[in-house]
């Protein structure tokens, strides 16, 4: 895919650090706009996700969502997220 990002694991990401944000990944990957975000983050989606900011730049710049939950808590916790 010509336009696509992949970032698996924190060497891998620019700047190294290990210190991820959707509003970090679309600055540093230039990215404006985002038809697909696939999130499998092990436990750590809704600590990623449940922020102003976040809700903000997916609401304003992703078209769809797939995460892939790791606990029953986070399941349910995301479902309300995005009801």
């Amino acid at each position: 895919l010509q336009d696509s990002v992949l970032l698996t694991g924190a060497a891998n990401f620019p700047g190294g650090d290990g210190v991820y944000s959707l509003k970090r990944i679309m600055e540093e990957c230039k990215l404006g706009h985002i038809n697909y975000l696939d999130l499998d983050i092990q436990e750590y989606e809704w600590p990623f996700l449940n922020n102003s900011e976040t809700i903000e730049l997916l609401e304003k710049h992703v078209d769809r969502v797939h995460i892939g939950t790791h606990s029953k808590k986070i399941h349910a916790d995301l479902k309300v997220l995005f009801a």
